[in-house]
């Protein structure tokens, strides 16, 4: 028998998002985009066809890696959480600060999300898999 321990999944998070609550948002400007999206998924939607569905799929994104991360309760925001596509379009994530930090309490090692869209509404789940650390027991 192996006793080799191998990574195990510390946490999974899915969110559904009717995507008029952002599309309805007209300005970039808007406090809601600056608070919530990094200057370079900014910059990326507004290489996109529809810029709109962008920012919703990354939103649902960004709330399913929230509560991955079982970060409810901390000094988190939405972009520490930021949402890139890599060449083949598929989205990946880069954790700043206290979203970096909550991961590493959590024992994460890696951090998988996948979005999708459907007429109205955005969909994405994350999981992460690791080795829990004794901090992550306290969570």
């Amino acid at each position: 028998m192996n006793n080799e321990v191998k990574n195990m999944v510390l946490g999974v998070g899915t969110d559904i998002l009717k995507m008029e609550r952002i599309t309805g948002l007209r300005s970039l400007d808007d406090p809601f985009f600056r608070k919530t999206f990094t200057l370079r998924e900014r910059e990326e939607a507004l290489t996109r066809e529809h810029p709109a569905r962008h920012f919703c799929t990354k939103f649902a994104v960004k709330e399913a890696v929230y509560k991955a991360l079982k970060i409810c309760g901390k000094h988190v925001s939405f972009a520490m959480i930021e949402v890139l596509n890599d060449e083949n379009g598929a989205p990946f994530v880069v954790l700043h600060n206290e979203a970096e930090a909550a991961a590493e309490d959590l024992g994460v090692k890696s951090l998988e999300v996948s979005a999708s869209y459907d007429g109205e509404y955005a969909v994405a789940m994350a999981v992460c898999t690791g080795m829990p650390t004794m901090r992550s027991s306290e969570l």
